[in-house]
């Protein structure tokens, strides 16, 4: 599968698919949760709560263009408190989410972090596990 990710991009691919199996595996034992997008959703939420490192590379960089895997935020109704964030609202989470898989995970949640208010933070977070379970699903990572 030709990839259009950064390197550093495909290693955490990688890590989460370990640190998913790792989490279903205490999920499973704890509280019988066997969902595999649950699962994920366990994960990304580990990886926003953890500690920044202060030394982030350069804070100015600029952007870099937009690749074939993009994500397209849908204005399809879901029932969805996501349904009631404007235009504007999900094209800047659909780039801070295509920004995760440009630049890295933990770089995009650490901006996504900086910029959302905590409902917008919501939004992007349940965004961001969809479009990471299905790349990682066909990756056969999950």
């Amino acid at each position: 599968m030709e990839s259009n990710f950064l390197p550093n991009t495909e290693n955490e691919l990688l890590e989460l698919s370990r640190q998913i199996e790792k989490k279903r595996h205490e999920l499973e034992s704890e509280n019988n949760i066997i969902d595999k997008r649950e699962v994920v959703k366990h994960v990304v939420s580990d990886v926003t709560n953890e500690d920044e490192d202060s030394g982030d590379e350069n804070k100015n960089e600029s952007e870099t263009k937009v690749r074939e895997s993009k994500t397209d935020i849908s204005r399809e109704k879901t029932g969805s408190y996501i349904d009631s964030l404007d235009g504007e609202t999900l094209n800047h989470i659909q780039n801070k989410i295509n920004v995760v898989f440009e630049k890295g995970v933990k770089k995009g949640i650490k901006e996504a972090k900086k910029d959302f208010s905590p409902h917008e933070l919501d939004a992007f977070h349940d965004l961001l596990v969809d479009r990471l379970y299905d790349e990682l699903k066909s990756r056969g990572l999950v």
